[in-house]
């Protein structure tokens, strides 16, 4: 799995072709997408923890699921909207697809997200953190345009489009994981 990983980090187009016609690849997406959310809660969680914030260890506890759970629902949500757009506004002359390989494409897209387990890194955490985030973006722009037939530009747009619907349901989940692991007064 961690080769398969870089080979998204590195944002191979090739790689993705493979995991779109390999149905049997989505035992492999949905580690990534789990590996990914877990790393990432497990770098806000230690973020908090250094940073002094009484969120204690079950407030702790609570954002490193929130982090898999956020990347559940952002990976199955993000895939369901992507296709949608994709095969309805953007679509071009050879779009064609369906939600299992827009679901393997974007699972393996998520593997940047694994650098955010070093969110915690005084001065270079949140760098670090939304160079997870922005690689993640990159790489589901070649996962998008590889699963749909695409150009860049039309990915792009899916994307752009998608992600702001996503991002909306996401916001809200880790808000709520955000207040419910901080004490109040």
């Amino acid at each position: 799995m961690i080769t398969a990983m870089l080979r998204a980090a590195r944002l191979d187009a090739t790689f993705f072709e493979q995991v779109e016609a390999d149905p049997s690849a989505m035992a492999q997406a949905r580690g990534v997408v789990t590996a990914g959310g877990l790393l990432f809660g497990l770098g806000a969680a230690f973020r908090i923890m250094l940073e002094g914030s009484a969120v204690g260890t079950g407030g702790a506890a609570m954002l490193v699921v929130a982090g898999i759970v956020a990347a559940w629902v952002g990976w199955w949500l993000w895939s369901a909207v992507a296709l949608w757009v994709g095969t309805t506004i953007t679509f071009g002359p050879a779009t064609e697809a369906d939600l299992g390989q827009l679901l393997r494409t974007l699972g393996f897209a998520t593997a940047p997200l694994a650098l955010g387990v070093l969110q915690w890194l005084p001065a270079v955490g949140g760098a670090l953190a939304a160079t997870a985030l922005l690689w993640t973006l990159a790489s589901a722009t070649v996962a998008v345009r590889q699963a749909l037939d695409f150009t860049t530009a039309r990915a792009v747009a899916t994307l752009i489009i998608g992600w702001l619907l996503h991002a909306v349901v996401l916001g809200a989940l880790f808000a709520w994981a955000w207040m419910t692991a901080t004490p109040v007064g």
